[in-house]
């Protein structure tokens, strides 16, 4: 018979001295020894030392073998509802688990559970500790409420547990699941606050080490980023950092995060240069242009500097004034854009880009945007043809119904947005020109339209999708109001309408129907169900069709809007409009071809 004392205080040598290869040998040779002297109750005590030893070596599947033997045992002792027993099924459980056998580890963990609700107290953290075992199960299956019940049942008993050290220790887990459970519910914002109480008892006690605790920093990091906390993002991801080098410096895991962290601080330094320069992009392209660019222009193109026109124009947030501190985090930087004729681009149009390239790459602390000439390319040297072509999306400016009526309004907005900051040839700020806004006819026939659509929308088929219930019409019909009230408001402003992320924005700068922003946050916030939404929907049409009267658009003073498109459309086509108009058209710019 083996004396369990003296297995023990042998294999303790071992692993004193890290010798788990002997330590491997001393229990295989053990459980062989156990077996041939049919010394059944020493084989469950080494099977599961040597599970733990496999299970800590990442041997899973060696592991796995050995679960016929452990239950043959525990049938034959018919010990199933003891410690020993549950000891056994915790150690095959959990290496199924990592051997992404979820099947097999979802029954031990049960028999586990089985055998605790038997042995132990409601109140005891290793019951807390199992459900946060079959958390970490579900949230890996997939299965984030049944996770984040099963956490929840873990703090539960945590609360109630006298062992306040193992509570510390099994809090940072259940937090932690808590958290994991959140994210994958996307319930962002609840599971950042669940994740940093995890850390926060990590810390107290002492088990940052832990990977699962690596993970929860990773996540806080990357959440923190996207909400463009750059403060919280680096602090995280440098913890994280630490944690790594101390365990294993100069890893790719090291390295990793490492960029990781170099990204954010570069984001962070961006962000305080812009808030501590109190300089809005547009404004810091002039600047490089008028201390990199012109200067470049007059020293090696001295021929050309009265030709080529400078500025930018285009898609960033900076052309429409529109950047912040947020900016920064992307494409964001001094830049401008040089317009050449195409006799002057095939001249040095290459050469030109070429010495673009090579200005300064920081200015006033911030990166460089420069460009090569590469398709899509925003800043740089361009054809005034190509440049044109690209941003409106047409070879030609628009001139008749048609032209005006096919082209994407959210280029047309792009085209305008940003400065000109010289052309001494006029040529381009001609060309631009043509685009600057749409004939009198065809903004009445859009208006009318928009009127239309919002009358639809939010004043008709919203009413009628709550009284079906059917929620998905909700929303997409008010969706279809919101920008239909919001297109009403630029075309009444004569403004066009930008890209969706900036059309808020450019409510700010309304003359006329400037609480068009408040209005339609107001019934973004409010729950389409909520008939409450009808009152703010009718408020906002009232207040349009008074503008409308007031520009002497309408004389009806209905609020239904689809009354006021008729009204809008029969003054577009009424002799005086069409007259006005055309008058308007003839005394328009020069119509160029882009080719």
């Amino acid at each position: 018979m083996i004396n369990m004392n003296d297995f023990y205080a042998g294999l303790d040598q071992l692993y004193e001295k890290s010798n788990y290869d002997g330590a491997e040998r001393y229990m295989t040779d053990s459980l062989r020894a156990a077996k041939d002297q049919n010394d059944i109750n020493s084989q469950l005590p080494i099977l599961n030392e040597y599970m733990a030893l496999l299970r800590s070596q990442g041997r899973h599947e060696e592991l796995l073998s050995l679960i016929p033997d452990a239950d043959a045992v525990i049938e034959a002792l018919s010990i199933h509802k003891t410690a020993a027993a549950a000891a056994t099924y915790i150690n095959i459980a959990e290496g199924a688990r990592q051997a992404l056998h979820y099947d097999i580890a979802e029954r031990y963990y049960r028999k586990t559970a089985s055998v605790y609700a038997d042995l132990l107290s409601p109140k005891d953290p290793r019951i807390a500790a199992l459900h946060n075992n079959i958390s970490q199960l579900y949230l890996e299956t997939r299965r984030a409420q049944k996770a984040r019940a099963e956490a929840f049942a873990a703090l539960n008993i945590l609360k109630q547990a006298e062992d306040r050290e193992a509570v510390i220790r099994e809090l940072a887990s259940t937090y932690i699941n808590l958290g994991d459970a959140c994210f994958a519910l996307q319930e962002t914002h609840e599971g950042t606050r669940w994740l940093e109480m995890g850390i926060g008892s990590a810390r107290r006690s002492g088990i940052m080490s832990d990977p699962r605790c690596l993970s929860a920093l990773i996540s806080l990091s990357e959440t923190f980023l996207t909400e463009k906390n750059y403060d919280r993002a680096e602090r995280y991801m440098g913890e994280a950092l630490t944690i790594v080098n101390n365990q294993s410096p100069g890893s790719e895991s090291s390295k990793t995060i490492q960029r990781n962290l170099n990204y954010i601080r570069d984001l962070k330094k961006r962000q305080d240069d812009y808030r501590n320069e109190n300089l809005k992009g547009l404004d810091l392209c002039r600047a490089y242009y008028e201390e990199c660019g012109k200067p470049l222009i007059e020293e090696k193109y001295p021929l050309y500097k009265d030709r080529i026109a400078a500025g930018l124009i285009g898609e960033g947030s900076e052309c429409f004034g529109f950047d912040d501190r947020y900016s920064t985090d992307h494409d964001f930087g001094p830049a401008f854009c040089l317009w050449l004729t195409d006799e002057d681009y095939r001249e040095i149009g290459a050469a030109l880009a070429e010495d673009y390239t090579n200005l300064p790459k920081t200015f006033r602390g911030f990166p460089a945007r420069n460009s090569k000439m590469e398709t899509g390319q925003r800043v740089g040297v361009f054809r005034i043809s190509d440049f044109i072509r690209r941003i409106s999306g047409c070879d030609k400016a628009p001139k008749t119904f048609d032209d005006w009526w096919k082209v994407d309004e959210t280029k047309l907005a792009t085209l305008m947005a940003g400065q000109i900051f010289e052309d001494p040839l006029g040529l381009f700020t001609m060309l631009r020109r043509a685009f600057e806004y749409y004939p009198e006819e065809i903004r009445l026939i859009k208006l009318a339209n928009s009127l239309h659509v919002a009358a639809q929308a939010g004043q008709y088929n919203l009413p009628r999708a709550r009284r079906r219930g059917d929620v998905g019409m909700m929303y997409f019909t008010l969706s279809e109001f919101c920008e239909a009230a919001c297109q009403v408001g630029y075309l009444i402003n004569r403004q066009y309408m930008p890209y969706y992320k900036w059309r808020m924005r450019g409510i700010d700068r309304f003359t006329l129907l400037p609480e068009l922003r408040v209005n339609l946050e107001s019934i973004m916030k409010t729950n389409p169900a909520d008939p409450a939404i009808d009152e703010k929907i009718e408020k906002l049409c009232a207040r349009i069709t008074a503008t409308l009267r007031h520009k002497k658009l309408t004389t009806a003073s209905d609020i239904y809007l689809e009354t006021q498109s008729r009204e809008v459309m029969r003054i577009a086509y009424m002799p005086a409009a069409q007259a006005a108009a055309k008058k308007a058209e003839s005394a328009g710019p020069t119509v160029y071809r882009f080719d």
